[in-house]
């Protein structure tokens, strides 16, 4: 289960630490948020993440095809030239909505309110790098497009807002 997996502790910050799963999270771990209801609690989607789900009626990963009846969850992958039997050991693909969706799925099932679950921004994997290689180039944790979001820079307008879209 994703609240047993390895993980280590990193600094990110003076004080700070992260702790980072070892592994990606696979299909089969993925498929107990899709069997849970995950795509239908609104409670684990952020609005946008709502209003994309909403809007391409998805109730499971792209890349996976119904193979049973519906309501059985039962699933196979599609690959690039055939579906094939799922893969329950392999990483799952999925977008950011639905990541952020199971973190916060993860995160109320680990049911710790002295841990929190989400994604890993680009500021973090700067920090990560700053604090890992001491002589790596200071200049990317305060480059504003690895620090901000592209919706922070859209409103704050610091940058150019193409990037806010890419």
């Amino acid at each position: 289960s994703t609240a047993t997996r390895t993980r280590s502790r990193r600094q990110v910050g003076d004080d700070e630490y992260v702790e980072i799963q070892k592994f990606q999270v696979t299909n089969g771990e993925f498929y107990e948020f899709v069997k849970d209801g995950g795509y239908l609690n609104r409670a684990y989607w952020s609005e946008e993440g709502w209003a994309w789900r909403s809007f391409r009626h998805t109730r499971h990963p792209t890349f996976w095809v119904q193979d049973g009846p519906t309501g059985l969850h039962q699933y196979a992958l599609r690959l690039l030239f055939e579906v094939v039997p799922m893969q329950w050991t392999w990483p799952v693909v999925v977008n950011m909505h639905e990541a952020e969706a199971y973190s916060k799925w993860a995160e109320h099932r680990m049911n710790d309110p002295t841990h929190s679950l989400r994604l890993l921004t680009e500021h973090d994997f700067a920090l990560l790098l700053h604090y890992a290689q001491p002589n790596a180039d200071p200049k990317a944790i305060n480059d504003p497009v690895i620090k901000y979001s592209g919706k922070e820079l859209r409103e704050s307008r610091l940058m150019n807002m193409q990037l806010a879209y890419s």
